[in-house]
């Protein structure tokens, strides 16, 4: 399946790091959500991604860290709803 051989490739490639390099990210041409929580730890390398994709958006979730899908599941709910219903309009 396709789908598992992009995933053992995206895995070998130093967990996926070194294909998110500036010039791909530019790369994208589709509106595109990041989320990250308040105290999460990578907050530079987040904030690197979302400046070389055009479009990016990035919601902060208070009082999360690194799964802020887990710890606020509300908050991160709203973000796509609110993602998803502007991009539908466009």
């Amino acid at each position: 399946m396709e789908a598992r051989r992009v995933h053992r490739q995206v895995r070998a490639a130093d967990n996926g790091r070194s294909l998110l390099t500036p010039q791909r990210l530019s790369a994208v041409e589709a509106p595109t959500l990041f989320i990250r929580g308040e105290h999460g730890h990578t907050p530079a390398a987040v904030e690197a991604a979302v400046s070389a994709v055009p479009h990016a958006r990035l919601p902060t979730v208070p009082e999360a860290k690194q799964w802020p899908q887990y710890e606020r599941p509300d908050l991160v709910n709203a973000s796509l709803i609110d993602f998803l219903s502007k991009e539908d309009r466009a």
